[in-house]
């Protein structure tokens, strides 16, 4: 937990000191910051130092690989929702995660700008501690028609034309991998992600979902999974509170695309 805060503070301190946040732009178009660079050092050099051996991948990365090395691997993202950072969004996150054996075993979620820390390990649970609390277990919960979110920059047309009366009316807005943590935290029902993520982006907050009672699958059904060997790009995919309405999401969906 101590090294998603201290990457966090870190952000944090950053934009206390500068009026303006120096962007720069990736191979593939993606933005990236001075602050996400610096923020990547730290957690790489944290987490050598805490696992002497074990691999990093992270978005940052001087040499992100495409593919997932073998043995346990780290998964980390210094600033989950960089787009929405640079344009003054207060709701991203730092995301790290554990893999092992094609699974994400434990997790640690940071949301700076709210002092909100989720963290979950399997078999143990999902949990939520903000600023001088203690921590509390969190749960899914459900609600008929679904409560939904999506990303800031996604039009909410489009899900509820696939949706239609089986989710409310209100849809969220919301950046980065806090929308996972809002399924866990019992706070939405439904987060559908019709776009492009990378491991980094769901390590994380799949395992809190998970912990806290909810799912995290892809559009045919199976479980993200982080194996040996496969891309680092995630198919499309969905998280729900209820693993219930699983069959109904993918129904609804693939008569959709049919």
């Amino acid at each position: 937990n101590k090294i998603v805060v201290q990457a966090g503070e870190l952000v944090l301190a950053y934009k206390r000191q500068h009026k303006s946040i120096e962007v720069d732009f990736k191979s593939d178009g993606s933005p990236v910051t001075v602050i996400d660079k610096q923020a990547n050092e730290f957690i790489v050099s944290a987490l050598t130092s805490l696992t002497p051996g074990v691999a990093i991948v992270s978005e940052e990365g001087s040499n992100t690989p495409l593919v997932y090395p073998s043995g346990d691997f780290w998964l980390a993202d210094p600033i989950d929702g960089t787009k929405g950072f640079i344009t003054g969004l207060k709701d991203y996150t730092v995301n790290i995660a554990l893999v092992r054996d094609g699974a994400a075993e434990l997790a640690n979620l940071y949301a700076p700008e709210m002092n909100m820390l989720y963290y979950a390990s399997v078999g143990q649970g999902a949990f939520m501690k903000s600023h001088r609390a203690n921590a509390v277990r969190i749960h899914v919960s459900h609600e008929v028609p679904w409560r939904s979110v999506i990303g800031r920059f996604h039009n909410p047309d489009r899900l509820r034309k696939i949706m239609g009366e089986h989710i409310q009316e209100n849809i969220l807005q919301v950046n980065s991998s806090l929308k996972l943590a809002m399924v866990a935290a019992g706070q939405v029902d439904l987060y559908p992600r019709l776009g492009p993520t990378s491991g980094w982006d769901t390590a994380a907050g799949q395992v809190i979902v998970e912990q806290a009672g909810g799912v995290l699958v892809d559009f045919s059904g199976k479980k993200l999974q982080y194996v040996a060997g496969g891309s680092v790009l995630n198919p499309e995919f969905f998280a729900c509170s209820d693993p219930a309405i699983v069959p109904d999401v993918l129904k609804i969906h693939n008569n959709l695309r049919s």
